[in-house]
């Protein structure tokens, strides 16, 4: 044991002690030591021609703002010139994916790097992500099982719950009681993790103290979203709970979304223990939740890339058709009403309320002594086979930003928003 343990300190003093010429190798590649001979230095020269290949390449002050770029998957696997010094990009574009991104991340960065810029004599440079677009294999919650696990996937559904953005931990300091040395460790997917030994040259393997206040010490913003399945596109399961899977977004990936919104998120599914096997007394420790780690994220609500706001973008034929609406005159409300939900005939008075809870009104609270608000609530009371939930169902897919909730996946605390309590006394908004 004692044998195996120095063999380990003597190869992990090696790695350490060889130059690399990449500033920020740890931070893309943290499970492989740099080398001169390591099969990912041809990797990372086949992925800087593919990046000065692309004819649409951010400049070094977008990279800077902006801390990411985007990544084409149907050109990845595609480019016949990248695979031929790249042959194995398809499969590990699939099964390991984030260590592909890392690599692209690391040769823009050291590509960015390079370029000698005037004043900074440091010549530093932020952590830069690549971010996957444009997979076209989707997967459904249904299907979404242990077989997908380290493997990337493709989900659709609507943002029903957003927390608030938390520090996370990637990197952190240790200093070893025994020598006083600084030892870093990574920590895999934000568990706290220890270095096993001192690589400051003593023997020591406990009693490390954690120096939060480091420059070694790493934090990135890490936010999780809960995405709920859109039961029209899953093979018609109405009569059933909608399922609803847990999705990581870190650094430029936070805020992008909002709850209501309609988004398709590609990232690794991974497992995490569960709240039931957390604790000393429990019995299943084998018990874990999947969730899927983010890559990349289109909201086709948001406008641009990266903002939260709505972007609703009109066409020539959608201003068009909005003037020939408007020169309907006095039909305009009837034309209106009829164009919702006209695959259930009739019921104008109930199409013509829901129509008007969708505009609202004005909201009275200047001069008025008891302020008044805008938007009107609908209560829709029918027998059964009316067509209430497939109004309501179009109603929510006319708004540009809507949950359709029943009443056995709501409380008595709301129906369209509850604040839900976390761990470390934080609230949540849930839709």
């Amino acid at each position: 044991m004692d044998s195996t343990s120095s063999h380990q300190s003597q190869m992990e003093s090696f790695y350490s002690s060889t130059p690399c010429p990449f500033l920020a190798w740890k931070q893309y590649l943290p499970d492989t030591p740099y080398s001169d001979c390591s099969p990912i230095i041809p990797l990372i020269t086949a992925a800087t021609a593919f990046i000065k290949k692309d004819t649409k390449l951010v400049t070094r002050d977008e990279l800077f703002e902006q801390r990411f770029f985007l990544l084409d998957f149907e050109k990845l696997s595609s480019d016949a010139e990248l695979l031929g010094d790249w042959p194995s990009l398809g499969e590990e574009l699939e099964d390991r994916t984030e260590r592909v991104c890392g690599i692209f991340g690391l040769a823009m960065h050291h590509m960015v790097s390079s370029e000698k810029v005037e004043g900074d004599e440091n010549n530093t440079f932020p952590i830069v992500r690549a971010r996957i677009f444009n997979h076209q294999v989707f997967t459904q919650l249904k299907q979404l099982k242990s077989s997908y696990f380290q493997r990337l996937v493709t989900i659709q559904g609507t943002v029903v719950r957003v927390s608030p953005i938390r520090p996370c931990n990637t990197w952190l300091a240790w200093q070893c009681p025994s020598c006083m040395a600084e030892v870093v460790t990574y920590q895999m997917e934000g568990k706290f993790t220890s270095p096993s030994r001192c690589t400051g040259g003593c023997r020591n393997s406990r009693n490390f103290l954690p120096l939060r206040s480091s420059r070694s010490t790493v934090c990135v913003d890490r936010q999780v979203v809960r995405l709920q399945e859109v039961l029209e596109e899953e093979g018609g399961e109405g009569g059933r709970v909608p399922r609803t899977v847990e999705c990581e977004l870190t650094e430029d990936l936070c805020d992008s979304c909002q709850p209501g919104d309609i988004v398709k998120l590609s990232g690794v599914v991974k497992v995490v223990a569960s709240d039931e096997t957390t604790g000393k007394r429990s019995k299943n420790k084998s018990m874990y939740l999947l969730y899927l780690a983010t890559l990349g994220i289109t909201n086709p609500r948001a406008k641009g890339s990266r903002t939260t706001n709505l972007g609703i973008e009109f066409t020539y034929n959608d201003y068009a058709l909005v003037q020939e609406i408007h020169s309907s005159g006095d039909q305009m409300m009837k034309l209106l009403v009829h164009s919702l939900c006209p695959t259930i005939y009739g019921h104008n008075m109930v199409k013509a309320g829901l129509l008007l809870g969708l505009f609202g009104g004005t909201t009275k609270s200047v001069t008025a002594a008891l302020p008044v608000r805008g938007d009107p609530h609908i209560l829709v009371v029918g027998d059964p086979g009316l067509g209430k939930s497939q109004m309501l169902t179009a109603a929510c897919n006319v708004a540009p930003r809507g949950v359709f909730v029943t009443g056995n996946t709501t409380t008595t605390s709301g129906l369209t928003v509850t604040l839900t309590r976390e761990s470390g006394n934080d609230f949540a908004l849930e839709a």
